[in-house]
């Protein structure tokens, strides 16, 4: 059974620069590169790295598409002018606009060449458009499938394709409903439901007492502090800003915030002025805030291990965050706001749910001190979240996979 998997246009598979769907195809990749049970092609934007890893990959083709130069220097202009002319606007979304229609195109006449048995298109309702030309969506009807991650608003005249999707596989319940809303002719066999999970060995694994003092050193922080975690990309729906803020109001001593993410995966020459907005209200807050800026996935296990809870304060509705899945695989008490689907994975019994009201930045504050200060209730919560995420590891998610589009 051939099958295509066309990835986002603009960060590599193998996820050699992280990015949250980047890391879960990497998740499928690497089971079906034990279980075999398919044969995998993944098109995928170039990097280097990501080429090496794909050249020791045994049952998955990796078909890379190279942004001719000119095309990068277009991009850089075009998101350097929104910049200039919009400083305050989201700007990320400018950041590879021509290299995504060439990949689209590229993307589009390969599959019109080729044979596959099934085409799962990767979230961004863009790459859509690689069924509507060339009429793949006639060649592969009945074969082709959507993973939903994030809702999708546009949909850039690809509502035909998408009524006759064999299936919209989404993230969570919440995102399956918006789908719903923006295409009513879907019917139910339509749209299933297909949770994200995370590498749990290696968010599970016990690291030693040394290395988990030396990754603190390494960031400033000393051993007899308590930390407070946020991990993810800094943008304002994330909730940093309200968590900066609930900082400024905790009562509880020797506490460190580790900021762990940056603007753009993989990008630390792309910033913005709400990450330097952060930063600058950061040092007037308190000294004890730290930005490690983007963090390797590999890295991440072990960042999480120096925390003592974790706190996700998202204030849009984040569809299935990996940071809370993360967390919660980790055994790390969690923070977190009652937005889109992080309810149909973070438990009450392992996590404290806020509302996204006028009093969030407050509840915050309330809820880290009364957690930091409450070591059993720490540590109830912490045995709840490794017993309900005990099944959310890669070889379900990859079974699970093949159930959604019907490989046996």
């Amino acid at each position: 059974m051939k099958v295509a998997i066309v990835t986002s246009g603009y960060l590599p598979v193998p996820a050699s620069l992280g990015g949250a769907v980047e890391c879960l195809d990497d998740y499928l990749i690497d089971e079906n590169e034990r279980q075999i049970k398919c044969n995998l092609t993944i098109f995928s934007a170039y990097d280097k790295k990501a080429e090496e890893i794909a050249n020791t990959l045994k049952n998955t083709n990796v078909i890379f598409i190279k942004t001719p130069t000119i095309l990068k220097l277009g991009d850089w202009l075009i998101y350097h002018f929104i910049k200039f002319i919009k400083p305050n606007s989201k700007t990320m979304s400018f950041r590879y606009i021509l290299k995504r229609l060439h990949f689209i195109n590229k993307v589009a006449n390969i599959l019109h060449k080729k044979d596959y048995d099934r085409v799962m298109i990767e979230n961004n309702a863009t790459l859509l458009m690689t069924l509507k030309k060339r009429g793949n969506h006639k060649k592969y009807k009945g074969k082709y499938y959507y993973h939903l991650h994030n809702e999708q608003n546009k949909l850039y005249g690809c509502e035909q394709v998408l009524n006759h999707v064999k299936k919209v596989l989404t993230v969570s319940k919440y995102i399956s409903n918006t789908i719903r809303n923006n295409i009513p002719n879907l019917v139910d066999s339509q749209v299933e439901v297909w949770k994200n999970c995370v590498d749990a060995e290696k968010f599970r694994c016990n690291y030693s007492e040394a290395e988990i003092i030396e990754k603190k050193r390494n960031l400033g922080v000393s051993n007899s502090e308590k930390v407070v975690l946020f991990t993810g990309r800094l943008s304002p729906e994330k909730g940093i800003k309200e968590l900066l803020q609930a900082f400024t109001k905790i009562n509880t001593n020797n506490v460190c915030l580790v900021i762990a993410g940056g603007y753009l995966f993989g990008d630390t020459k792309v910033k913005n002025s709400y990450e330097e907005e952060l930063k600058i209200l950061a040092q007037k807050v308190s000294s004890k805030i730290i930005f490690t800026g983007f963090i390797e996935h590999d890295e991440l296990p072990l960042i999480y291990k120096i925390a003592d809870i974790v706190v996700i304060p998202s204030i849009w509705n984040d569809p299935a965050p990996l940071t809370v899945i993360e967390t919660i695989t980790s055994g790390i008490p969690l923070i977190t706001t009652n937005s889109g689907g992080i309810p149909e994975y973070a438990s009450k019994d392992c996590s404290i749910i806020l509302e996204r009201d006028e009093n969030l930045v407050d509840n915050l504050a309330q809820s880290i001190d009364s957690l930091l200060n409450n070591p059993s209730k720490m540590k109830e919560m912490s045995n709840v979240a490794l017993d309900i995420s005990k099944n959310w590891n890669i070889p379900n998610y990859y079974n699970r996979f093949l159930e959604c589009i019907e490989i046996k």
